[in-house]
């Protein structure tokens, strides 16, 4: 599993590259597979920023809502537990830890949707990142992302469209993954095979990444293929000429 995750996002950087030479018509050979191993480092540092903007901005959401939270009778209703709790102990025990998260559940019922509202926006700002990180002119990690948000502009409910258009593909991964979580749904449900748990979870995953196979096999292509002309097609129509954007 380790190795997987390690080494499949790179491989399906690979994939994007072929789907990059596809929507230009251009021959695709076997060794763009490689292209994310070739770009590895650039791909980390965008992986990592693309990480930090995402706390950053889920952190600065906090500081802004927690004091606007404060001031309503929620939040006057949260500091008294939270100061019966913490006078209640010198001591700050798991119990006590526990107790505190608790009555912050008002804050998290309020804060989790608008980081995942905020996660959801930062997510198609930077969607064209990795594709501008494998095209010709191969820039780095933070002016991709910059260049993505350019590009992005005005044109989010376009990428939004072709995702709903892709959304049977999306909903089959979905319900694919579910096969990885068999041993622990038997586990709840108090249901016991005569297996051994390690080899029922391995049993799980290779049957989860053939049917993954199957499911990639005559939709992948396409997919990719598609993201990689509407990529195309926005960097096409930023180059052009006014005269030649009134055109087209």
């Amino acid at each position: 599993t380790l190795a997987a995750q390690a080494f499949l996002p790179l491989w399906t950087v690979g994939i994007t590259c072929c789907a990059l030479g596809l929507a230009r018509q251009a021959p695709v050979e076997n060794s763009y597979l490689l292209g994310g191993l070739r770009r590895w480092g650039v791909l980390l540092r965008l992986s990592l920023f693309q990480s930090f903007v995402y706390f950053a901005a889920s952190y600065a959401l906090l500081m802004v809502v927690m004091p606007v939270f404060l001031v309503t009778p929620w939040g006057t209703t949260l500091l008294e537990s939270m100061t019966g709790i913490l006078y209640t102990s010198t001591e700050l025990t798991p119990e006590i830890q526990s107790a505190v998260i608790s009555a912050m559940g008002p804050l998290y019922v309020v804060w989790i949707p608008l980081v995942m509202a905020l996660s959801l926006f930062l997510s198609y700002q930077f969607r064209l990142a990795l594709y501008r990180v494998l095209d010709a002119d191969r820039p780095g990690a933070v002016r991709a992302m910059w260049e993505s948000c350019r590009l992005i502009h005005r044109h989010r409910w376009q990428l939004v469209k072709l995702d709903l258009g892709w959304w049977w593909y999306y909903l089959l991964s979905a319900l694919l993954s579910l096969i990885l979580y068999v041993p622990e749904l038997l586990t709840l449900l108090e249901v016991s095979l005569p297996v051994d748990s390690n080899v029922l979870y391995l049993v799980c995953y290779l049957v989860y990444a053939v049917a993954l196979g199957l499911l990639y096999l005559p939709s992948l292509a396409k997919v990719e293929t598609s993201y990689a002309l509407f990529y195309d097609h926005l960097v096409n129509a930023s180059s052009a000429t006014p005269s030649n954007r009134a055109q087209s």
